[in-house]
């Protein structure tokens, strides 16, 4: 988990005002087992896992989740 440097992109997404609209998109997401089921939610998973994946490294010379 610290690859992805959460606490550095909640930072900067919080001094850009950015993060409280981030959490309210999310917050509008239902994502109850209602409406999203384990096979879903599990495709949902490894689609993120993958996306991660995919992203370059900080030592290939990029980093993951920019906020510019």
């Amino acid at each position: 988990m610290e690859r992805f440097a959460f606490d550095q992109h909640i930072t900067r997404m919080a001094e850009k005002n950015l993060l409280y609209e981030v959490i309210k998109a999310f917050a509008k997401v239902d994502l109850t087992p209602q409406r999203v089921d384990n096979i879903q939610m599990g495709y949902i998973f490894e689609e993120l896992i993958r996306v991660g994946a995919d992203k370059p490294t900080k030592k290939q010379g990029n980093t993951s989740l920019r906020v510019r």
